[in-house]
């Protein structure tokens, strides 16, 4: 919602930014592809977590430029911080995915 809203208030065309976010890598149909990861598997890294909070910054930024509120992203953008604050940087940016599950939901 907030990447069309961005981009809308952008002059991007409605029909070709959701043409673009079907068939980008964004799509649900690589999660097929980071089970294994997400597993624990090891495998090469294709995205790592700092380069997802880069992207999660610019985003912000662009959001913040043309007036679009982006609380959603702005939540991502925090953990996206704790998992390299974890120790993370360097890692698949799927591992998200189990520092969230494992490190996050500990009990304090």
């Amino acid at each position: 919602a907030e990447a069309i809203a961005m981009g809308t208030q952008g002059g991007l065309d409605l029909d070709l930014m959701l043409d673009t976010i079907q068939d980008s890598s964004a799509a649900l149909a690589v999660l097929g592809l980071k089970i294994p990861t997400i597993m624990g598997e090891p495998s090469p890294v294709a995205f790592d977590v700092a380069s997802m909070k880069k992207d999660l910054l610019s985003m912000l930024d662009t959001g913040e430029k043309f007036g679009v509120p982006m609380p959603a992203t702005n939540g991502v953008l925090e953990t996206y911080s704790a998992t390299i604050d974890g120790g993370f940087a360097d890692a698949d940016a799927v591992e998200v995915i189990r520092y969230v599950t494992e490190k996050m939901t500990q009990p304090k």
